[in-house]
C-alpha cells in the first residue's frame, strides 16, 4: 500500500475570502473517496443549506484513500465466480468483529496515510497565514479513526476535530497502558510508531519534552498542490506544547441502529481514551434511528452511514463548528 502514490484530493472552494480550512477524511468502502463524501455532503439538505453553504469562508479538502485490489467469490449452485473489486482504505482493518484490533500492517499503513495527512495539513497552513488553528480536521467511520491517529500526532493545536460514527485503532493497546497508569505512553503510542521525532530549531534540548516534536519526513505535497490561492508566508509555525494540543475542541458522534458496522461502544471507547489522555475539551453526542431494515454487508453498512441520511447528525456538527470559529471572520477559541 505503501508503494503507490495517494490519488488527487477533492477541493471545495469558499464563496468569500478563505479564513479556514476543513479537511474531511472518507470512510473506507467501495467506490468511497472524498470526491463522493464531498458530493453527499453537497447534497445533504441542512436547514435549507449545503453544508458548505453554513461556511462560505471554508476552503473544504477531501483527501482520498489509496485504491486496494481484492477478488470476490460467489457461489450460485454448483458455479463459483469471482470478480475483482477494489476498495478504498486508510488502513487495512484486521478485524470487523472489532475494528479497534490492530495489526503490524494496520501501523505500517497507519504511517503512510497519516504522514500524508500531515503533510496537507502543512500545505493548508500556507493558505491561512500559518495559523494552525485555522484548519479543522473531521472524519467519518475510518476517516474518524485516521483522523484520530493525527490529532495524536501533529506538532499544532488545530481549530477543532469532528468524529463521525469511528472508532480509535489500537483501543485496548492503549486502554492497556492508561490502565497501568502510563498515560504519556498511550499519548505517544502513535507518535512513535507513525512519525519520526526531532527536536524542531530554537527550542532548547530541556524543552523538547513538552512539545510535539516535527516529524523529519513532512515535506510539502508539490506534486498535489493546489496553486489557485497565494502561498502566503514560508515562516512555519511554533509547535505547540502539549498541554495547549490537549485543548483541541473535539467531538465525537455516533448515529446507532442496527447492523451498523461500527458499534456506538467504539466511537464512545474513542471518546474515553482521548479524555484519560487529558483532552478536556470534549463533546460526545449519540443519535438513534433503530433498526436497519433487510440485511446488510459491510460495504452496504458503510454506505448507509455514508448515505448521510441523518441531517439532525450533520446539523449538530454545524453547530459544532461554528461555536468553535470555522465560521466566523476572526478566530476566537
Amino acid at each position: 500500500m505503501s508503494d503507490t502514490l495517494f490519488p488527487p484530493r477533492h477541493i471545495f472552494y469558499p464563496s468569500k475570502t478563505q479564513e479556514n480550512t476543513m479537511i474531511f477524511l472518507h470512510e473506507r468502502g467501495i467506490g468511497m473517496t472524498g470526491e463522493d463524501i464531498a458530493s453527499c455532503f453537497n447534497s445533504a439538505n441542512l436547514g435549507g443549506k449545503a453544508i458548505f453553504d453554513h461556511f462560505p469562508a471554508t476552503r473544504w479538502v477531501f483527501p482520498c484513500a489509496k485504491e486496494r485490489k481484492f477478488f470476490i467469490s460467489k457461489t450460485q449452485g454448483n458455479i463459483r465466480s469471482s470478480r475483482k473489486a477494489s476498495i478504498f482504505e486508510w488502513f487495512e482493518v484486521a478485524s470487523f468483529e472489532d475494528v479497534r484490533q490492530g495489526s503490524n500492517k494496520q501501523l505500517t499503513d497507519l504511517r503512510d496515510s497519516a504522514t500524508y495527512i500531515m503533510g496537507l495539513i502543512e500545505d493548508e497552513l500556507k493558505h491561512v497565514n500559518n495559523d494552525p488553528r485555522r484548519i479543522f480536521l473531521g472524519g467519518i467511520g475510518q476517516g474518524m479513526a485516521l483522523g484520530l491517529v493525527v490529532l495524536l500526532c501533529t506538532p499544532y493545536r488545530l481549530g477543532g476535530f469532528a468524529g463521525i460514527n469511528g472508532w480509535m485503532p489500537f483501543a485496548d493497546t492503549l486502554k492497556a497502558s492508561i490502565e497501568q497508569g502510563d498515560i504519556d505512553g498511550a499519548y505517544q503510542f502513535f507518535k512513535s510508531h507513525c512519525i519520526v521525532p526531532i527536536r524542531p530549531p530554537n527550542m532548547p534540548r530541556q524543552d523538547a519534552t513538552k512539545a510535539i516534536q516535527m516529524p523529519s519526513f513532512i515535506k510539502p505535497i508539490s506534486s498535489q498542490r493546489d496553486y489557485s490561492q497565494p502561498a502566503g508566508s514560508s515562516t512555519a509555525p511554533e509547535p505547540s506544547i502539549v498541554e495547549d494540543i490537549k485543548r483541541t475542541p473535539i467531538l465525537v458522534t455516533h448515529a446507532s441502529g442496527d447492523k451498523f458496522y461500527v458499534k456506538t461502544q467504539y466511537s464512545c471507547t474513542a471518546y474515553s481514551l482521548m479524555e484519560s489522555m487529558g483532552f478536556y475539551n470534549l463533546t460526545w453526542k449519540q443519535f438513534t434511528y433503530g433498526r436497519v431494515e433487510g440485511q446488510m454487508s459491510e460495504s452496504d453498512a458503510s454506505n448507509f452511514l455514508y448515505s448521510l441520511m441523518f441531517p439532525e447528525q450533520l446539523l449538530y456538527l454545524v453547530g459544532f463548528l461554528e461555536s468553535f470559529g470555522m465560521k466566523l471572520e476572526s478566530y476566537t477559541n
